[in-house]
């Protein structure tokens, strides 16, 4: 679902508001990564990964998407001291080989 989502919308902007049902807007402009946040956390706990594997984490385990990880996700998590890294060049940039450092959950 997320691939014809995307493919409809490559910008990410997209939604669905199905005012007949009266229900909430499915989908918004700006996601909730908290979710996602301790989700990665909790699986990459104790260990440090590079940033690829931590991608094809979120696309092919969770329900959000590449576009989301490296400023959405991961640069939030840095800022908070959820992560670290120890190659990183610059703060809150997240190049391929990039390594990033969980730390033990709980």
């Amino acid at each position: 679902m997320t691939q014809a989502m995307w493919a409809l919308a490559p910008s990410g902007n997209y939604g669905f508001d199905d005012r007949l049902a009266d229900q909430p807007m499915l989908f918004e402009d700006e996601a909730n990564t908290a979710p996602l946040q301790d989700e990665l956390a909790q699986h990459f706990a104790g260990r440090t990964v590079p940033i690829d594997e931590i991608s094809r984490y979120v696309v092919t385990q969770t329900a959000f998407h590449s576009g989301q990880v490296k400023m959405k996700t991961l640069r939030p998590m840095q800022s908070a001291g959820r992560i670290s890294s120890p190659n990183q060049k610059r703060p809150g940039q997240f190049p391929a080989g990039t390594l990033i450092t969980f730390p033990a959950w709980g």
